[in-house]
């Protein structure tokens, strides 16, 4: 059976297979990660541990970095597609990256483990209010800090900023833009306006637009339109029924 195409999810995915996007996107927006990672060392594994069920809600992408240090390690990305904040995301997190490791152990020359920099990225209409601890997520004790099992994510939440402060080159800043506005009623005039002021040269898509892009704002679009046609027939339904009522006073 062939498994439904998410309009988010192969937006994500394609636009963040890139390496130089993704070293863009992170190394002027998240300087805290950018100071510990070799520039140009990224490599996308274009592994995903996001099942299909679950791509609607969310998209994955696992990369392969080199530290300033010379250490190798991971970059998880997790982009979370919900309107609003998932309280338990630091868990999902926990069961990917041991996933990863698991996978690591089973090369061949393992050693030990490398180190896993998870990040997610957060683009729903209300503000991320969780802690980025995975700790937590548990009682706290005194005196049994130790035995639960502590680690947090990077949070780039994108309501939290504004256009002139998300930065990088102009795709990398139209694909942050695009999801920072996905769910605002006025998506497709958000779109529009992208669409001609941020041109990224020919064979981009029309106008100079990324061609994922565009279906992910046709799709949004639709959704939109689709409302406001469900919205119209139901005022005009509500209006006939006055009417009827008024006829039979």
């Amino acid at each position: 059976m062939t498994e439904p195409i998410q309009p988010h999810d192969s937006f994500f995915r394609k636009m963040f297979s890139d390496r130089e996007t993704v070293e863009d996107i992170l190394f002027n927006n998240l300087p805290e990660i950018a100071a510990y990672l070799l520039p140009g060392s990224l490599e996308c594994t274009g592994e995903s541990f996001v099942n299909a069920e679950l791509r609607k809600y969310v998209s994955d992408l696992v990369y392969r970095a080199r530290l300033r240090t010379g250490e190798d390690a991971f970059v998880y990305i997790l982009f979370e597609h919900k309107s609003q904040p998932e309280p338990y995301v630091a868990f999902d997190l926990l069961r990917y990256m041991v996933r990863i490791w698991e996978r690591s152990r089973e090369e061949k020359g393992f050693r030990r483990f490398s180190p896993i920099v998870p990040i997610v990225f957060y683009h729903g209409k209300r503000r991320w209010y969780g802690r980025t601890d995975f700790a937590t997520l548990f009682p706290k004790i005194e005196g049994f800090s130790k035995y639960v099992p502590s680690f947090e994510f990077c949070l780039y939440d994108l309501s939290r900023y504004s256009e002139e402060e998300i930065r990088g080159r102009v795709l990398s800043r139209i694909i942050l833009l695009l999801m920072k506005h996905i769910y605002e009623e006025d998506f497709g005039a958000v779109h529009s306006d992208l669409r001609a002021t941020g041109g990224v040269g020919k064979g981009a898509g029309y106008y100079g637009f990324p061609s994922n892009c565009i279906t992910l704002c046709g799709v949004r679009n639709r959704e939109h339109q689709r409302r406001a046609d469900a919205c119209r027939r139901e005022k005009s339904i509500a209006r006939n029924r006055r009417y009827d009522h008024a006829d039979h006073i």
